[in-house]
């Protein structure tokens, strides 16, 4: 089709090659959408959403229900209640919100900004910025290349883990109010150290990186390959 708007209840939706802009509103059923070449709107409710190879703005929503997007080339914007939010190789920025439900992300060209409740946040291979908010629910960041963009994750509830690739440069400020802090990558620099705090550098210094955990642990380590190394030497 050139483009579509469809509106469907107590049923299924499948839409396969859509060349313009595409709105679907659905109610009771799942949605599942691959190839669309304008932007795309769509959303349920008791029902999940799984959207693929979208060429312009994605807007994605599921009440009671999952939102999956993968090869988007433009930005995406995604909302889920009581479920998860999947997104994979997404060339721009993205924002997520989900309650009572979690966050992975994995391979994300632009910007990444998660606000989430209940479940746990995994981001692997984000080339952006990244802020994280998360309630009731630990953060995983594994950045695929180098870290020298900001970062920001504040938990409640959750710990903080944040895995460091060889060659990241920035400055750490990290805290927990009822957990530990542990820094334990390799070069960094320490400028301010104490109950439940750092401060500190790592090659030479950078983009700000702050964690922030209200009950749980902070950990900065070496990714597993840069570990690996490190017990050579």
């Amino acid at each position: 089709v050139a483009g579509l708007s469809l509106t469907s209840t107590h049923g299924d939706v499948r839409v396969d090659e859509c060349r313009g802009d595409l709105e679907v509103n659905a109610k009771h059923g799942d949605v599942t959408v691959k190839g669309v070449e304008g932007r795309a709107q769509v959303a349920t409710s008791f029902g999940d959403l799984d959207l693929e190879k979208l060429n312009g703005e994605v807007r994605a929503k599921a009440q009671n229900g999952e939102v999956s997007v993968a090869e988007a080339k433009g930005p995406v914007f995604a909302e889920a209640s009581f479920n998860d939010v999947k997104l994979r190789q997404v060339a721009g920025s993205a924002e997520v919100t989900v309650s009572h439900g979690g966050v992975s992300a994995e391979d994300i060209g632009g910007d990444l900004r998660v606000k989430a409740s209940g479940n746990d946040v995994d981001l692997s291979d984000v080339r952006g910025v990244i802020e994280v908010e998360v309630e009731r629910g630990g953060v995983t960041i594994l950045p695929g290349s180098a870290l020298t963009k900001p970062v920001t994750v504040k938990t409640t509830f959750g710990g903080i883990v944040l895995k460091v690739p060889a060659g990241s440069r920035f400055e750490l400020e990290a805290s927990s109010l009822r957990g530990e802090v542990e820094v334990a990558a390799p070069g960094f620099t320490i400028s301010e150290s104490g109950s439940g705090r750092f401060k500190g550098q790592l090659g030479g210094g950078g983009s700000l990186v702050k964690l922030v955990s209200d009950n749980g642990d902070v950990r900065v380590e070496p990714t597993t390959q840069e570990a690996r190394e490190q017990e050579k030497h």
